[in-house]
């Protein structure tokens, strides 16, 4: 894997692919990105995975996600380009699990940074209005890719952390875990500068009371690499825990976590669904694009 950055869409325009898989646009930096793509693509694809029905819409088409491997095997002589912007990460680990399993591995992922996202300060704390709901961690799971949390088996949570410092809360309290059990992962430096205290001040209080101030490690916000090394490292120290991925924070973490999450069978995802806010953020900072991912 490669991951190359730019300063705008027009700097990719050399770029070429068959295919485009996209998600449900919520502002602007996600139809930015689509009218890009479909300049630069032969055909475009929208993906959704409805986590109540627990099936995946590929276009207009229901596909269950035991068959979804099956599937894009039609894409399989393909160039491929996933948009990570529009997805949410259930979404796009979903769609790398299953072309892994459908032996696709060379495919890219192109991620579009915010130049800014909408926040509210309250109670000293400063909270971001990037969710409108969630459906929870008690309630969701995405099949193959989640498990049941064990009582008595070693394992190890690396939360990722971002700005929704409730996410982060109701995290610690459905899985019950120990200061010893416990990774958080910072995004250092962040997209911009000033950025990286946002999410310590958002989890802040959290922090405090679990007595977590000496499980932190980091990574820069962007580092989609630097994250699966991170992980590897981790999984040297701990050879026989369960990992619980828990992406919180910005979408490059995720990217590298569900890269890691790919090539190693003993680690699972904690994810809450949350239901992003229409306009939460403005405008297009930097362009990333991962080529060969799996690779």
């Amino acid at each position: 894997m490669d991951v190359l950055e730019y300063s705008s869409l027009q700097d990719l325009i050399e770029y070429e692919w068959d295919i485009a898989l996209h998600g449900k646009h919520f502002d602007e930096r996600d139809k930015e990105i689509k009218r890009f793509l479909q300049k630069s693509c032969k055909e475009i694809y929208s993906f959704c995975y409805d986590p109540n029905e627990m099936h995946s819409v590929l276009n207009d088409e229901i596909i269950q996600l035991h068959d979804l491997s099956e599937s894009l095997k039609r894409f399989s002589q393909k160039k491929i380009v996933i948009d990570a912007t529009s997805f949410d990460v259930s979404e796009l680990a979903i769609l790398c699990t299953k072309f892994k399993d459908a032996e696709k591995k060379d495919f890219d992922i192109i991620y579009a940074e915010p130049q800014e996202y909408s926040n509210e300060s309250s109670n000293g704390e400063k909270n971001f209005k990037l969710s409108e709901s969630l459906l929870g961690f008690e309630d969701a799971g995405i099949p193959e890719i989640s498990k049941a949390i064990p009582v008595d088996e070693p394992k190890i949570f690396i939360f990722f952390m971002g700005y929704e410092g409730d996410r982060f809360r109701n995290a610690l309290e459905i899985s019950e875990i120990s200061g010893k059990e416990c990774n958080l992962v910072f995004g250092v430096p962040a997209f911009k500068f000033g950025w990286d205290k946002n999410s310590l001040l958002s989890c802040s209080r959290t922090i405090l009371e679990n007595n977590l101030q000496d499980a932190f490690l980091y990574c820069g916000a962007t580092n989609i690499s630097g994250i699966n090394r991170i992980l590897e490292k981790l999984r040297q120290k701990h050879h026989d825990h369960i990992f619980f991925l828990v992406p919180l924070g910005p979408k490059p973490m995720s990217i590298g976590a569900i890269k890691f999450l790919c090539s190693d069978s003993n680690t699972a995802l904690l994810y809450d669904y949350p239901v992003r806010s229409a306009n939460r953020s403005k405008g297009i900072a930097s362009i990333h694009l991962a080529t060969g991912f799996l690779t």
